[in-house]
């Protein structure tokens, strides 16, 4: 957990050095320094130009300047900023709606509302937006967010080991929305659902290999108004069910899924708990955990555990992930297609666990997804998704059977299509 010994590596340095990461002569903290900061603490990649890694972060649009284009790198960096640009890293959107609960030392209206909002009720940040930072600031603010509270990663380790031994069954419940950004111009964009769509979604799991979730969503459709589409999947005995529209007649038909695409959930569920519960080191730049303290849910204690991470590069988080699922080079091929559609995926939640048994208690999740230009040489109508959702009831050791119902045993193979093939002929 090399990062986790950023924020000691840097007060050595700057301790010996005397100077903050290529900050002037006169000990001012620039826009510029904390930018070279930002670019290691968060392990960013890309084509530099002659500013450095400045360049790196106009580049993907996380320094914007001022108004007139001047990037002002010279210039010293305020709490505001430094929150706008790891905001902007994290995946964050200036425009994202804040937190219900979420607040900010500043007018509801101002450009760094919604920023800091974020960054704040996650336990990023505190003080005066407009505050001047210093290198020493700087390196602080920048550990506590790319490292993970090592006192909140035993807590979430415990959290699955009580999970795991609470009788194998599992049901939830989640409530939300879902907001679809349509790409401006692109065929297909203006049959995006507009505004929030709602979410329901049921699940029920008897681990180690039977799950069963439907989702129900009510969306406004251009041209169409309100629909309702309600999904349901059920996995079991290796094999994969779900209802699906029908491309012709628009009604919900089941389906099967070719079994050699399937994992073998039984087997994931056994080597998990060989190899126990901590998270696996090549998915840890990935996850981040910060304890917010205790408060109470329905009369009870609870831990406050807040939880965030972007994935810019899904190719080198699905080989680390799908690692856990063992060497399935089918299921393997069909994820591919979601590293060509999906540029990045962030998420934002905050999980309430009972401080007697270790168990989720409810939980909320924010996730923004991006999209890319083009898949398979066409362009995407969709440029990014929102969604956001609460996690409202857990039930832990029913008497829960999950019974395939006789429609989706004897439904017909879904027909994938060829992943070599262009969508549009």
């Amino acid at each position: 957990m090399k990062k986790r010994f950023f924020g000691m590596i840097l007060v050595m340095l700057l301790a010996v050095s005397g100077t903050a990461w290529g900050a002037e002569d006169d000990g001012t903290f620039t826009r510029g320094d904390f930018a070279a900061m930002l670019v290691d603490a968060a392990q960013l990649t890309g084509e530099e130009g002659d500013q450095g890694p400045a360049s790196l972060l106009v580049e993907k649009g996380i320094i914007q300047g001022y108004p007139g284009g001047d990037m002002g790198l010279e210039k010293e960096i305020s709490r505001l900023e430094a929150v706008s640009f790891v905001g902007r890293t994290l995946g964050l959107k200036d425009d994202i709606s804040p937190p219900e609960q979420g607040n900010a030392p500043l007018d509801a209206t101002h450009w760094g509302y919604n920023l800091y909002s974020w960054l704040n009720y996650h336990g990023l940040i505190t003080g005066e937006p407009g505050d001047i930072l210093n290198a020493e600031e700087g390196a602080a603010f920048l550990n506590k967010v790319f490292t993970s509270q090592p006192e909140a990663l035993q807590i979430v380790e415990k959290t699955q080991e009580a999970v795991q031994a609470k009788n194998q069954t599992l049901s939830m419940v989640l409530e939300g929305t879902m907001k679809m950004t349509p790409r401006l111009g692109v065929a297909g964009a203006e049959e995006i659902p507009l505004g929030d769509s709602k979410m329901r979604i049921e699940q029920e799991m008897v681990l180690p290999d039977q799950i069963h979730q439907k989702i129900t969503m009510t969306m406004v459709l251009p041209g169409s108004g309100e629909e309702t589409m309600t999904m349901e999947t059920y996995m079991a005995g290796g094999e994969m069910y779900q209802q699906l529209p029908d491309e012709e007649s628009g009604t919900m038909k089941w389906y099967r899924y070719p079994k050699e695409l399937m994992p073998d959930l039984k087997e994931i569920m056994e080597m998990a708990e060989k190899q126990g519960n901590a998270i696996p080191s090549e998915l840890e730049e990935y996850l981040h955990y910060n304890l917010l303290g205790t408060t109470q849910v329905g009369g009870e204690d609870v831990h406050r555990i807040a939880f965030y991470g972007r994935i810019d590069d899904l190719s080198k988080f699905l080989n680390a992930a799908m690692g856990q699922f063992g060497d399935n080079a089918d299921l393997q091929q069909a994820m591919s297609q979601s590293i060509e559609i999906i540029d990045s995926i962030t998420y934002w939640g905050i999980e309430h666990i009972g401080v007697a048994d270790y168990l989720p208690r409810n939980a909320e999740l924010n996730i923004i997804m991006t999209y890319s230009d083009e898949f398979m040489g066409e362009p995407m109508p969709i440029s990014a998704l929102e969604m956001m959702m609460n996690f409202e009831e857990y039930r832990y050791g029913d008497d829960l059977v999950i019974q395939v119902p006789q429609e989706a045993l004897d439904a017909p193979m879904l027909e994938l299509p060829d992943i070599n093939q262009p969508m549009i002929q």
